[in-house]
């Protein structure tokens, strides 16, 4: 999951929206650990960064994990990276980065 924590149309904190019920980022992520079966309670790995953080969960069955890209003070955006220090990360490049670990098993 890739969200900012100052989103708007998908609030961290979750709540009532005109066009629906949100689930709280915190929420969705004990979801899909739990769905997911993961053991470790705490990140595998943490890169914090001044205004990114992501947390990696692993143990989980069928080798999967689950992983937040926190994008601090962001809004309802797509982080493109950038060379300074105060940019986002790409986005595009941390989902290819999850698939990529986790490449579907061929029937």
């Amino acid at each position: 999951m890739i969200n900012g924590t100052a989103d708007q149309k998908v609030p961290w904190e979750g709540g009532q929206r005109p066009y629906g019920a949100i689930v709280s980022v915190p929420e969705s992520i004990q979801f899909w650990r739990q769905h997911n079966g993961c053991k470790a309670s705490i990140p595998l790995e943490q890169r914090p960064s001044s205004r990114v953080d992501i947390a990696r969960y692993g143990s989980c069955q069928g080798s999967s994990e689950v992983e937040l890209v926190t994008l601090k003070g962001a809004g309802h955006v797509w982080p493109r990276g950038g060379s300074s220090a105060g940019q986002l990360v790409n986005g595009s490049q941390e989902i290819w980065n999850f698939f990529e670990r986790h490449s579907a098993k061929e029937n």
